[in-house]
């Protein structure tokens, strides 16, 4: 009995895993999408450690992005 539930676990584990494929995992999205800052209204790239930083800072200034 508890091989057939380990079994259907294992099918519906497996079933769910490749649905996931080929996407970012639900940690991936949450952390890069994008965030606007309320103090600048820029937008934050909370991949860029640098660029987090200096969003954190009160009183910043936006940054300059080259065209």
């Amino acid at each position: 009995m508890a091989d057939e539930r380990e079994k259907a676990v294992e099918q519906i584990h497996a079933q769910i895993r490749a649905k996931g494929k080929g996407g970012p995992t639900l940690t991936e999205a949450i952390r890069n999408r994008p965030r606007t800052n309320n103090e600048c209204g820029q937008e934050i790239d909370m991949r860029d450690l640098g660029e987090a930083l200096h969003h954190a800072m009160p009183s910043h200034k936006p940054l300059k992005y080259p065209d």
